[in-house]
């Protein structure tokens, strides 16, 4: 949706204008000794700025033991909003909620409001819709790191609505991270399901192992018969009867990524959104390019994309056509080998050859490492039926992160508006209702 399309109306008379400081307490937080093991390890969360990455924050890297909270711990009472005010600041403003009892350190401070005329979550709200005033007067403090006065934070001023303007906006706001958050738990189940499945056929062979051993394999006469009942050894594997070890080549084909030039690069959409290895794990181009290399290839929804330095993933793409940028390559089957089947099938010997490269800086999967992968495969059938039950999952995981993706944008570009009183909750909430299925 074009931001631009956004409709806006003006801010309501009997919104009021209040400085920030006047309708908060601010409180600091500490690092107990980690010279002292008995400050450790405990059951009490430890909040720092590398775990702040989302709204709700519960659990940490580091835990206090209630020693370390009696050792310059500080907790913070539940529906505390945490902001972060020191550390990297330029690229983003971490900003949380605290949905229990937690402990943080000095780079964060815990606000919470004392006023009538202020909703403790609609106080998150503010904040997170002011990202951009708040990272005007982030001040540089040397080595990419930023601090935000605590002084100036509290001398902003903000026009607050009614309490039961901000009820009604904590609601839709509310509501839109619920579909945000039902869409990624339907994600995982559905991607357990699928290797569930795989694990079951594939790697324990359990079908065949039943079969074998004369107990019910569980499954429908028809597709119970589809499975051999005794194994064969092939290439030093015991697998079932029938079935064949095979090169990755005889069930894909991969594709590499090209060197364009990072000088060409522009963050303004000019051009063909381009992919990096880091940009994987977020499934959003970082940036574009109008440049078109000899060698380029596109991926699209629904390709198989592995990074080749660091860590080795598959990650099924969900976005938009992208360029891919060296170190990247895509798998590519073969029109009677099933998407779900191959994405699976390597991601043991990429793990493998993760698990098995030693070096002091940064992994890397080459050719020959792709070249040696070796993938057991079933007769035709089986690998047929696998595809008829994995397609429509594969197809829901994409379409349910492309319509996460939308909300995102959506709540991103909503949230300002709707603090500020340009727009209306009634026109948001149709918005909305365009996005979700």
């Amino acid at each position: 949706m074009n931001k631009n399309e956004i409709l806006v109306m003006h801010s309501s008379k009997d919104w009021k204008e209040f400085r920030l400081g006047d309708l908060t307490t601010w409180a600091s937080g500490s690092t107990p000794s980690k010279q002292n093991p008995s400050f450790w390890g405990g059951k009490i969360p430890w909040i720092s700025g590398t775990v702040m990455r989302s709204k709700n924050l519960s659990e940490s890297e580091l835990y206090l033991t209630e020693e370390g909270l009696e050792n310059k711990g500080k907790l913070c009472k539940k529906d505390s909003v945490l902001l972060l005010v020191r550390g990297d600041l330029f690229k983003r403003i971490p900003i949380g909620i605290a949905t229990k009892s937690l402990s943080f350190n000095q780079d964060i401070k815990a606000i919470n409001s004392v006023s009538n005329d202020l909703l403790q979550h609609y106080l998150y709200y503010l904040l997170e819709g002011n990202k951009k005033r708040l990272s005007n007067i982030v001040e540089f403090t040397g080595l990419g790191a930023g601090k935000l006065d605590t002084k100036l934070l509290q001398d902003l001023t903000f026009k607050i609505p009614p309490i039961h303007y901000q009820k009604n906006l904590i609601k839709f706001i509310d509501s839109i991270d619920s579909k945000i958050e039902l869409k990624k738990e339907s994600n995982k189940n559905l991607e357990e399901i699928a290797k569930a499945l795989f694990k079951s056929w594939f790697i324990d062979f359990d079908p065949v192992n039943a079969k074998s051993e004369g107990r019910s394999t569980g499954l429908p006469d028809g597709i119970s018969d589809l499975f051999p009942n005794s194994f064969e050894e092939v290439e030093s594997r015991k697998i079932p009867n029938g079935w064949s070890v095979n090169s990755i080549y005889e069930l894909a084909k991969v594709i590499y990524g090209a060197p364009f030039s990072s000088k060409l690069f522009n963050n303004d959409g000019r051009g063909i959104p381009l992919v990096r290895i880091r940009d994987l794990k977020k499934g959003n181009p970082g940036f574009w390019t109008e440049e078109i290399h000899p060698n380029g290839c596109l991926i699209e929804p629904g390709d198989i994309v592995v990074g080749m330095d660091g860590e080795f993933r598959t990650y099924l793409w969900d976005n938009q056509k992208c360029w891919m940028n060296q170190r990247i390559c895509k798998f590519v089957p073969y029109e009677r080998i099933n998407n779900c089947f191959l994405r699976y099938s390597i991601s043991k010997p990429l793990l493998m050859i993760e698990r098995s490269e030693t070096a002091t800086t940064v992994i890397h999967l080459g050719k020959s490492d792709i070249d040696s992968f070796r993938v057991i495969f079933p007769c035709q059938k089986i690998q047929k039926l696998f595809g008829e039950i994995t397609e429509p999952i594969e197809k829901s995981i994409i379409r349910n992160n492309q319509e996460t993706r939308t909300l995102n944008l959506l709540r991103e570009i909503l949230v300002p508006k709707l603090i500020s009183g340009e727009l209306k909750i009634e026109d948001a909430e149709i918005m909305i209702e365009e996005v979700v299925i």
